[in-house]
């Protein structure tokens, strides 16, 4: 498996074939922590050879820098399955996390596990917005 797109963004959604993404970010600006990201979602396209049909388990966690979870884990079982006469293809996997709670300014990390292996992290970061008068 090949992980080709592993994103934070304002918004994604798999339109009939068609990864669409709405303001990928890895930097937050907040005013005040905790902060509340009211509409986040994670994106992801994996890239399937022939040889890895069949049932995988997929997890995703938002975790910060002492290893603790933000979110439940996001977790669900993909058959992957690839179109006759084709070597391998891609799958668009599509979270959305409603009301993202960011409990204080810092680095975070979002997490892929695939068939209990860590795949990738990605990380990203809620940073102070200072108001100036």
């Amino acid at each position: 498996m090949d992980v080709e797109i592993f994103t934070l963004c304002d918004f994604a959604q798999n339109n009939g074939g068609k990864l669409v993404l709405v303001g990928p970010f890895d930097v937050i600006l907040s005013a005040k922590a905790p902060h509340v990201h009211h509409a986040c979602s994670v994106a992801l396209r994996l890239r399937f050879q022939k040889s890895e049909e069949g049932k995988h388990e997929l997890k995703l966690n938002i975790l910060d820098l002492d290893g603790t979870r933000i979110v439940n884990e996001l977790s669900g079982e993909l058959d992957v399955k690839i179109h006759p006469g084709f070597l391998g293809q891609a799958v668009d996997i599509v979270f959305q996390i409603p009301n993202l709670q960011l409990p204080k300014f810092g680095t975070y990390a979002l997490t892929l596990t695939w068939d209990r292996n860590h795949q990738r992290s990605v990380p990203f970061s809620v940073i102070e917005k200072k108001l100036t008068e």
